[in-house]
């Protein structure tokens, strides 16, 4: 079968604020709107996109995958993450009319385990300890998403955090923080 996929991908951006789905509350993210339109877009330009569509085929939306994270390691996002994770997809599935569309959630992979690169960091110890809890808050909330009991068997979790490699081994332009 044809499958396609509709990538909208933004760096710097967070969940929180970004992404912000509406019932989060508060101010609507401006990149959220942005993902619901590619989606529609594409669906009504099937039959220029795949060779041969007809609309009496039809289209299925059969997943969704969500690969975000690192900027939402900071306070208020950290503590909010689950929620605001939770509500994206709950909003996106009554957006794209999908209510058990399939989802997966990739681990912020950033520093992989050891988070090494991230403690080697010249910075006050308040401040590291504050960053190292906000990045557990996140990917902490990456892990327990599909066990949500309105998520079962309709989300799930993918960890990456061992596929990280040290900038010394991979590059990464000189920064530690994309990979």
């Amino acid at each position: 079968e044809t499958v396609l996929l509709v990538k909208v991908a933004f760096g710097g951006n967070s969940l929180g604020g970004n992404f912000r789905p509406p019932s989060s509350g508060g101010t609507l993210g401006d990149k959220y709107p942005l993902v619901v339109k590619a989606v529609r877009d594409a669906i009504e330009h099937l039959p220029e996109i795949i060779p041969g569509y007809t609309e009496a085929q039809g289209y299925e939306i059969a997943g969704f995958f969500w690969n975000q994270g690192l900027s939402d390691i900071s306070e208020p996002f950290a503590s909010e993450y689950e929620t605001n994770l939770a509500n994206l997809i709950k909003d996106l599935r009554k957006e794209l009319g999908v209510p058990d569309l399939k989802t997966v959630v990739a681990v912020s992979g950033n520093w992989g385990r050891d988070l090494k690169e991230l403690k080697a960091r010249e910075m006050p110890e308040e401040k590291m300890n504050i960053l190292l809890g906000a990045h557990g808050k996140v990917i902490g909330a990456q892990l327990s998403i599909s066990e949500r009991p309105e998520f079962k068997g309709t989300v799930a979790t993918a960890e990456t955090r061992d596929f990280w490699r040290p900038r010394e081994e991979f590059g990464a332009r000189g920064t530690t923080e994309h990979w």
